[in-house]
């Protein structure tokens, strides 16, 4: 952990300057903590190849436009504009919920902003159904203010258990939310509505490029559930430039199977009925 701080004492006036920290997080300690010093500004870096076991929060941290991010140690190996695959996961750290967690790795906080995720393999315990894998919006926000927002997604490797699946890759219900160049995979069930990216509690933007999203209900899909929020309907969205696919092995099988893209919007509902 770096953190430089220095200040200079001019007669009556005085300037602080405060440099960024690098959080370092070595296999098997405290990224909670971390997260909850981090400031601003600052970047928690994961060991590549490694496996941190736990479900986090991303917290409020007060007004700023400067990202926390968290990211592998090899970011390096990622670039913009290139999507990730399965193979290049020995250059991710690894993060798995904890068990009983319903399969969350990330959460945000109400009114969390400024967060970007890099170069992470995020799954649930294996055996285990997950429910979101990534949560940005608690789907529960009532005020404006209590949105995310300004979160950023990238290279990210989220799959489920193979035999088990999950329910949603990423709950995007905020403002200013990005996923690009990353790989969702295995995101099914037998008994409810899967989608690899699903929004339904927030105005947007939202934008969603260069992806692969395996799904298979709705691959993407914003809409379909009660909103806590009156009056809201995900709007200025980005869809762009990804490959939405349902693997042949799927069809046949007891999978609730759907659409690819799905729009919804119920009247009632976006009055938080």
């Amino acid at each position: 952990m770096k953190l430089g701080r220095t200040s200079l004492v001019l007669t009556a006036i005085v300037c602080t300057q405060v440099f960024a920290a690098d959080f370092a997080v070595p296999p098997g300690g405290n990224l909670q903590a971390a997260i909850d010093i981090a400031q601003p500004g600052d970047t928690i870096t994961l060991t590549a190849g490694a496996t941190y076991v736990g479900s986090y929060t991303l917290r409020f941290k007060g007004p700023s436009t400067n990202f926390i991010t968290i990211r592998s140690s090899a970011y390096a190996n990622f670039q913009t504009g290139v999507r990730v695959r399965p193979a290049d996961v020995s250059s991710m750290a690894t993060i798995v919920a904890v068990n009983g967690s319903s399969g969350t790795t990330f959460q945000t906080e109400h009114g969390a902003h400024h967060y970007r995720l890099t170069g992470l393999e995020l799954m649930p315990v294996p055996g285990q159904y997950a429910y979101d894998i990534v949560r940005v919006g608690l789907g529960d926000e009532l005020v404006d203010s209590d949105l995310p927002n300004n979160i950023q997604i990238d290279h990210i490797y989220i799959h489920a258990d193979p035999v088990y699946g999950a329910k949603r890759g990423i709950a995007v219900n905020g403002k200013a939310i990005t996923v690009s160049d990353s790989y969702i995979s295995n995101i099914v069930s037998t008994w409810q509505d899967s989608q690899a990216i699903c929004g339904w509690n927030g105005p947007g933007p939202i934008t969603i490029v260069n992806n692969y999203l395996e799904a298979g209900a709705e691959n993407i899909m914003f809409g379909g559930s009660p909103t806590s929020m009156p009056n809201i309907v995900p709007s200025n969205i980005t869809v762009r430039g990804n490959y939405l696919y349902k693997p042949p092995s799927w069809h046949g099988t007891s999978y609730v199977m759907k659409n690819l893209f799905e729009l919804k919007v119920d009247p009632l509902r976006t009055q938080g009925r």
